[in-house]
């Protein structure tokens, strides 16, 4: 099949078809863009505390990790809380309102949070960005802070014990005793105590340097109310609406023409009868101003009766329901020399009121029961007769139920089809 047929078929053919699936999608889009209010987006930058990044993998790894956070639901009904939202479902803000990226590959985040309205929208981002450094500096900081608990509490054991020898000591000097063996073990395990106490002192300080070189996190930006509401995306939604309806509009209008195929165009149905084109009609024979100018029609006509030998031609109408006696008569009009009989019965013959075809004559088809006639001195055949030829009268979108059964009735009387005249219709 040629790829123009094929557009015909589908596209052409069933534009209305088409058409409606497009204009359906795009009222989906326009009818869900009206049920969702305009929102507005405030976002704040913040950063962690957390080592420069040096790869984009790495600016990935904290922005999610940020996200992470600032996706929970129980951040954000503490933000919610804070920024005086009520009526709000925590879990359903953090999946769909909540966003956190890296600003390209630094480690600065930045925290957007969508709102029906602006002021709203830049409170709840605030209290956002602050809770999640708190709970960031808790999950990095405990460590931390339990190890100089735990030196702390061990220093302050160490020293007590140390101020209890120091007092057995000062005791045996009151009795002159402190030179003696008790005096020695005390002093051994003062000196004991108090190297425990520098090591301890030497940890409690290094833990100290280390959470002390950490970067600190800060809020590099705070968010302030958007003075515009975001963009709805309309035009991409309807361009892509509109393709998504052409894509479903053709495949039913491919699915129409496996259950039902057509053939549409003047060539495609001349080419299926096998005959030249004599003219396009621009309505249906029967309807009014169909037939204004048929000189065209006419003289290929003439041709191709000359060229097949054929001295007197039939019509006969493809599509049933079309009367072809207002064609016949205004072809005899425009082509004097043709003798057209118009509302004659099927098969009869001018002055011959009996009905009975002549020898050699085809029988007119269509309602109207109309055959054309060449002059009389046109060529005749070996008995004596007119030779007689089929003039198809088709529409340009023709199922192909119509060709088979107008096919098979040509074959029936084996007589030759001279031409193929063709006519627009409008189709529901």
């Amino acid at each position: 099949m040629e790829l123009t047929q094929l557009g015909r078929r589908l596209v052409i053919q069933h534009w209305r078809l088409v058409l409606a699936c497009m204009v359906v999608a795009v009222g989906g889009v326009l009818l869900l863009k009206a049920a969702h209010p305009s929102t507005y987006t405030a976002s704040t930058r913040l950063v962690l505390d957390t080592q420069d990044p040096t790869t984009r993998q790495e600016a990935v790894a904290i922005a999610d990790t940020a996200k992470a956070i600032a996706t929970s639901p129980t951040q954000v009904d503490e933000a919610l809380r804070k920024a005086g939202v009520t009526g709000r479902d925590p879990a359903e803000v953090a999946r769909d309102d909540v966003t956190v990226a890296s600003v390209g590959s630094s480690g600065v985040l930045a925290v957007s949070v969508s709102y029906d309205s602006a002021k709203p929208a830049a409170a709840i981002a605030n209290a956002l960005s602050g809770a999640v450094m708190r709970t960031r500096l808790g999950s990095s900081q405990g460590v931390s802070r339990a190890v100089i608990s735990d030196l702390d509490r061990r220093l302050g054991d160490l020293r007590e014990r140390i101020s209890r020898a120091y007092a057995k000591l000062a005791a045996l000097r009151v009795h002159g005793k402190s030179s003696g063996s008790a005096g020695d073990r005390l002093r051994a395990r003062r000196q004991s105590f108090g190297e425990q106490e520098s090591v301890l002192e030497s940890e409690r300080v290094s833990v100290l340097t280390e959470a002390a070189s950490k970067p600190k996190p800060a809020i590099v930006s705070a968010a302030t109310p958007p003075a515009h509401a975001d963009r709805s995306g309309l035009a991409a939604d309807v361009v892509l609406a509109l393709l998504l309806g052409l894509i479903v509009g053709v495949g039913l209008a491919g699915l129409l023409e496996i259950l039902r195929p057509t053939v549409v165009g003047s060539d495609a149905v001349a080419r299926e009868f096998g005959a030249p084109l004599l003219g396009t009609l621009p309505a249906a024979p029967d309807q009014e101003g169909a037939l204004t100018d048929l000189t065209a029609v006419t003289g290929r006509l003439s041709l191709a009766m000359g060229a097949s030998g054929t001295s007197s031609v039939s019509l006969l109408a493809a599509d049933p329901e079309v009367d072809l006696g207002a064609l016949a008569a205004r072809l005899d009009a425009v082509r004097p020399q043709m003798s057209l009989p118009t509302n004659a019965p099927s098969g009869a013959r001018r002055g011959d009121p009996t009905g009975t075809p002549a020898a050699g004559e085809m029988p007119a088809h269509g309602s109207g029961g109309m055959a054309v006639r060449a002059p009389m001195d046109a060529a005749q055949s070996s008995n004596g007769h007119a030779v007689v030829g089929i003039v198809v009268v088709a529409p340009q979108s023709l199922s192909v139920t119509n060709v088979t059964d107008t096919t098979q009735l040509l074959g029936v009387g084996r007589i030759p089809v001279v031409g193929v005249i063709t006519y627009s219709r409008s189709r529901g």
